[in-house]
């Protein structure tokens, strides 16, 4: 039996997306490692109407591609749960728990009474997604 170690653990990156007025930030990315790797330019944003958040997160250059292959999406502040939970416009499951998000095969998300966030998994694999929750 192989054992695992922190280098092959899955560490997906997770936007924590707080309440707030409209905004966006970028994110560059690489292995952290080479000095000519290829990376990747990565915008974030978010926009709140009413009782709904959207964030988007666009793909704006870049070849690099992270070793994991989803990204985590934290709309915290969230007191209620979501009525509902899109991932670029397709209606994604509550699955219930985080243990089930991790190892759900299909976007997905749960909502955590106590931290008061929604959590959305979310397939790396187009350039431009939205997360939009009701």
């Amino acid at each position: 039996v192989g054992q695992l170690n922190a280098q092959n653990q899955p560490n997906p990156i997770t936007f924590n997306v707080y309440p707030g007025p409209d905004r966006s930030f970028d994110l560059y990315l690489d292995d952290g490692i080479s000095s000519n790797a290829p990376s990747r330019l990565t915008r974030v944003s978010q926009q709140t109407n009413g009782g709904a958040r959207a964030v988007r997160v666009q793909r704006i250059s870049g070849a690099y591609v992270p070793p994991e292959p989803y990204y985590f999406v934290a709309l915290l502040g969230d007191a209620q749960p979501p009525a509902s939970v899109s991932v670029a416009g397709a209606s994604v499951h509550d699955v219930g728990t985080p243990e089930a998000l991790a190892n759900s095969v299909e976007s997905a998300y749960y909502w955590n009474q106590s931290l008061q966030t929604t959590f959305v998994k979310v397939f790396d694999n187009a350039v431009d997604v939205t997360v939009t929750r009701t």
